[in-house]
């Protein structure tokens, strides 16, 4: 004899339309996390910049010479943690003209394609940054002049914004090829 629940009892019908998590939209949730977090690292960074310049610059103008180190941080540290911190955040430039007069799930094949030429871009250049990044480590490269500064920071930087863009570009890929071809669950 079956003991009474509150719960009606589960066909093999039931059980196949029950909805699987969807998986897609926690990955797009974490891929844009790290694209953020990379952004405010790149915001943080323009900042310092922005006030050692200022120091810099009263600091010529008073003691008539620079501080040490500004010119390598600027150009190491900061310049490229701002283009590279925040390239998983850009909004890219795209052209629209022949796409557009295509019909919706055409336009989204088309930018789904797009999107992992895109992605394999983006990875190849994480991957060849990762390469970089390692071997600036194990070599402990510095940038040369009044203040040494160690590189591999910054290439390790170059090498996660590239990565986090490319995994950005493909979730947005899954997202279009999801939608060119019906899916509802992913």
């Amino acid at each position: 004899m079956r003991a009474a629940t509150d719960e009606p009892a589960r066909t093999a019908r039931d059980a196949g339309t029950r909805r699987r998590p969807r998986i897609l939209p926690a990955i797009r949730m974490v891929v844009d996390g790290l694209a953020t977090a990379l952004k405010w690292v790149a915001v943080a960074v323009l900042i310092v910049v922005a006030i050692v310049t200022v120091i810099d610059i009263v600091a010529r103008r008073a003691a008539g010479q620079p501080l040490p180190g500004v010119l390598e941080f600027t150009e190491v540290v900061g310049m490229v943690v701002i283009v590279y911190g925040g390239l998983a955040t850009a909004n890219h430039i795209t052209v629209e003209e022949l796409v557009a007069k295509l019909g919706r799930r055409s336009q989204a094949i088309v930018r789904a394609l797009t999107s992992l030429v895109v992605v394999g871009t983006f990875a190849i250049a994480a991957w060849v940054s990762f390469g970089a990044f390692e071997r600036s480590y194990t070599r402990e490269e510095y940038a040369t002049g009044l203040v040494s500064i160690p590189l591999y920071p910054s290439r390790l930087i170059v090498a996660l914004g590239f990565a986090v863009a490319a995994a950005r570009v493909l979730v947005t890929a899954l997202e279009r090829i999801r939608f060119s071809t019906g899916a509802e669950q992913c």
